[in-house]
């Protein structure tokens, strides 16, 4: 790297416990790079919750087609027939 280049980041995790804003700020940066000369691409993960409000699983959420997001994992009680993941989701009471 030439002296007084600037650094480039090529992988960023962000993690943290529940609710502190790791998918906000995902979303803030990619919202501030769009139409720069920056290429930024990626996912976040985010909480699906049932119509009663609690959680029953994630997805994963591509930041360029947030449309296309595909499940991760999900509760037994939430599969509706569907083949469980090796991928658990519990309660923090547990």
């Amino acid at each position: 790297m030439e002296s007084g280049a600037t650094p480039r980041f090529t992988r960023i995790l962000l993690t943290g416990p529940p609710g502190i804003g790791k998918t906000t700020i995902c979303k803030k940066i990619f919202e501030k790079a769009q139409g720069s000369k920056h290429s930024i691409d990626g996912f976040y993960t985010e909480e699906v919750r049932s119509e009663n409000r609690t959680r029953i699983g994630f997805d994963v959420v591509p930041l360029k087609q947030p449309v296309n997001r595909v499940p991760l994992a999900r509760i037994e009680s939430a599969l509706n027939g569907q083949k469980p993941s090796k991928l658990k989701v519990g309660s923090v009471n547990n």
